[in-house]
């Protein structure tokens, strides 16, 4: 039975991974680094054209906006600009990969590897002829709705792979080696960790144009990830008082929902009652109040939203330090 529970888990985080990097790739792909819209700031009424600003990549967090300081600084007048940042990305990828490895262990490796074959394998998928409608649909988004749109799909992408105790790899582990030993809020901490890097741009004479932007790509970013771990946490705690508690008892087990009973005694009454005390998910909302309701019009009962739940059923807290 065990087994069974660990092969369902390992396939349903694989899937998870997929997911998250699938996002990631089209954020990076589509909306980052391989942007190239352009931003109308103007208009030359002797020459009647419009003044614009071109862009060769949005700067965001991590790897990507990484890849195109590293560019800047070092490679503006390469030809093959792209190629320098797929080797710029692998060859910081893999540094990071091998510290994630020596301070955050074998489980954070086996879930990260996959993440590193499967990203670089979606964002050369996205690179056929065939999407290249799609870039440039993209190219014609307003800089700054292409930042919102990548901080979003890259924040929704790294969410649900972290909520797993995965990594994308790359500037994730030194986050998450922050977060693992001082337990900062990890949205926080790459919010602080990709706004440096950004601020970082002057050095690589991006304008302050393209700085802003990169800011409100990693801001986007950083309240994706945050919305995205809180609504997977989400659950509800009950306190049910009623005459029919043994009906309403079965009927909540029913849903593979454990409880406990509780004597108590009324304070105003003083007549010995039962308590059913249950933790829900957050889709069994109204399937409780149902059958409350159908059991009982006349119970008590009260329900309260929490967080971090563990145990069979919820979250393994042995996985809570990646959180």
């Amino acid at each position: 039975m065990k087994n069974k529970l660990n092969i369902k888990k390992a396939f349903k985080d694989s899937v998870i991974i997929v997911i998250g990097n699938f996002l990631l790739a089209i954020a990076i792909s589509f909306c980052l680094v391989n942007y190239q819209g352009k931003y109308i700031y103007g208009y030359n009424s002797e020459t009647s054209e419009l003044l614009t600003m071109n862009f060769n990549g949005i700067l965001g967090g991590g790897t990507s906006g990484f890849s195109l300081i590293i560019r800047n600084l070092f490679f503006n007048n390469t030809l093959n600009s792209e190629l320098i940042i797929e080797n710029i990305i692998t060859i910081t990828t893999v540094i990071l990969f091998v510290l994630g490895v020596i301070f955050l262990g074998k489980r954070f490796a086996i879930k990260t590897l996959l993440s590193t074959i499967l990203c670089p394998v979606f964002i050369y998928i996205f690179k056929l002829d065939v999407f290249d409608y799609i870039h440039e649909q993209f190219n014609m988004f307003d800089p700054i709705v292409a930042a919102v749109l990548g901080g979003l799909f890259m924040g929704v992408g790294c969410g649900i792979i972290y909520k797993i105790g995965g990594s994308t790899g790359g500037f994730d582990v030194p986050g998450l080696i922050i977060n693992k030993f001082f337990k900062f809020k990890l949205s926080i901490v790459f919010l602080i960790q990709d706004g440096i890097m950004v601020l970082l741009a002057l050095i690589a004479k991006f304008s302050i144009y393209e700085i802003v932007i990169g800011l409100i790509s990693v801001i986007a970013y950083s309240i994706a990830v945050d919305i995205t771990q809180r609504l997977s946490e989400q659950a509800y705690y009950c306190d049910i008082i009623s005459e029919k508690w043994e009906t309403i008892n079965e009927e909540i087990l029913a849903l593979d929902r454990g409880t406990t009973i509780v004597d108590v005694i009324g304070g105003y009454t003083k007549k010995e009652r039962k308590i059913i005390k249950t933790m829900i998910g957050k889709n069994q909302y109204m399937t409780i109040i149902d059958i409350v309701k159908r059991n009982d019009p006349n119970a008590f009962m009260s329900i309260s939203r929490t967080h971090n739940v563990f145990g069979e059923g919820y979250k393994d807290i042995t996985e809570f330090s990646n959180k």
